[in-house]
């Protein structure tokens, strides 16, 4: 199939110089983390005075097409778009032969012998031609060499272009504004939370990850990046790729981040080359020795037997850290001598400055707690009592602060209890509980509850 090749080679080039007078002068892109993105790509089209055609190409081939903007805000003429066409029919062999039934063709088979037809029929195994005087030859495909093709076929794309109709009142070159959307585009945020061996202070490591499958490339693009819950009529599903890196000192903040009507946009402070089909990550903030807090949690509704781990610190600038951070998956390694090993990850929702962030680590190995209720008794026609026991167990060898939940329904109030306790919300009781080092503490409450 080398000619076949080398034809549409020569249609390629001869398609591409016909867009040559479509200079791009500049692409940004703002990309939200609902896998879409807006592109604003700014090119000069020549026009004639009168009806132009003009083909917009290395456009993606997941463009939204009722989305495209069409703006020309330096002209002093008048420029009209009267009609705009999406053409993604690409050029694919069974495309072209689909486009030349009923039509002549050259093929060429292993023996250097050309055959010339027209093409009634062609499957997976056979094309069928029709010679002079209706006479019918079957050609196999394993035995082809060439097919030669007179041109490409009308409607035939080399790739997703937009094909317009502008009416220009005047001759000359018009600086175009084209804006749309496209699908295939993601951004998320990644981060690497490190704590030092004596659990005082973490470094915190905040990436971007662009991920584009949309089905073209923007270089030398300016880049926003758009964090919030914009609302959409389809669901986007999320891509993942998994990311590490851990820098000793603090660089240089590549994106600037400010407020944009209810979300938070991040600028990257320089172009940079988005291609298709390409992961891309850049740095997006780190900070430095911010002081944490680890503390455990026993809560039988979500574990009987397990306490969870938990690290908490707070998003703000007092504490090394303060840029609102996008939603994303939090990795969490612990130092140690030689070396530094990986101890959980959770996800973070997008949170605002000095707000506090709760990551979940696992389950101690050394800590085990169980409930159980020893007594429940109905006190009338919609109340019951319950005694409930609950046991800790600290096989550490120091000891340890453990908060206790307890979950209940309806109106409830706690008539005994061993411990103090608050109440979180309408549904929790919290206890905070200390545990000796290889002791067991125990909680016994009475509780009332109604419905």
């Amino acid at each position: 199939m080398r000619i076949f090749r080398l034809i549409l080679l020569l249609l390629f080039l001869i398609r591409v110089s016909s867009l040559s007078g479509l200079t791009q002068k500049e692409v940004s892109l703002s990309i939200y983390n609902q896998n879409f993105a807006l592109v604003k790509d700014v090119r000069v089209i020549p026009l004639k005075k009168g009806i132009n055609r003009v083909e917009f190409s290395e456009v993606p081939s997941l463009l939204e097409p009722e989305s495209v903007l069409f703006q020309t805000p330096e002209v002093k003429f008048p420029v009209y778009l009267l009609e705009q066409n999406y053409q993604f029919d690409l050029v694919r062999p069974d495309k072209i032969l689909e486009k030349y039934l009923g039509k002549k063709i050259k093929v060429m088979v292993k023996n250097e012998e050309v055959i010339e037809g027209k093409l009634l029929n062609f499957e997976k195994v056979y094309l069928v031609l029709e010679k002079e005087k209706g006479r019918l030859v079957m050609v196999r495909r394993e035995d082809l060499r060439s097919i030669e093709f007179p041109s490409l076929p009308e409607g035939l794309m080399i790739q997703p272009t937009l094909v317009w109709l502008i009416d220009s009142q005047n001759k000359g070159k018009v600086t175009a504004v084209v804006s749309y959307i496209t699908k295939g585009i993601n951004w998320r945020a990644d981060y690497v939370c490190v704590l030092d061996k004596d659990e005082k202070f973490i470094d915190w490591k905040g990436w971007v990850t662009i991920e584009n499958r949309s089905g073209a490339s923007y270089f030398n693009a300016k880049v926003n990046l758009i964090a919030g819950e914009v609302h959409r009529v389809e669901k986007k599903p999320p891509i993942y790729r998994e990311m590490f890196a851990k820098a000793v000192e603090a660089a240089p903040p590549q994106f600037e981040e400010k407020p944009f009507f209810e979300y938070h946009l991040y600028s990257l402070k320089r172009t940079t080359d988005i291609r298709d089909r390409e992961i891309k990550q850049i740095s997006l903030m780190e900070a430095h020795e911010v002081p944490f807090k680890k503390y455990y949690e026993y809560d039988a509704a979500r574990d009987p037997k397990k306490v969870a781990v938990y690290v908490n610190f707070k998003n703000s600038s007092s504490y090394n850290m303060g840029m609102p951070l996008p939603k994303g998956k939090v990795r969490i390694y612990k130092e140690r001598e030689g070396g530094m090993e990986f101890i959980g990850e959770d996800k973070i929702d997008h949170t605002p400055k000095d707000e506090e962030i709760k990551l979940f680590v696992g389950k101690a190995f050394d800590l085990v707690g169980e409930r159980k209720v020893v007594e429940r008794k109905k006190v009338g026609a919609r109340a019951w009592e319950i005694k409930v026991e609950i046991s800790l167990r600290n096989h550490k060898k120091e000891p340890v602060e453990i908060e206790v939940k307890e979950r209940f329904w309806g109106e409830w109030e706690i008539l005994t209890s061993t411990h103090p306790w608050e109440k979180l919300d309408a549904k929790t009781a919290s206890f905070k509980v200390r545990v000796k080092p290889d002791k067991e503490e125990k909680i016994l409450y009475q509780a009332r509850y109604r419905w």
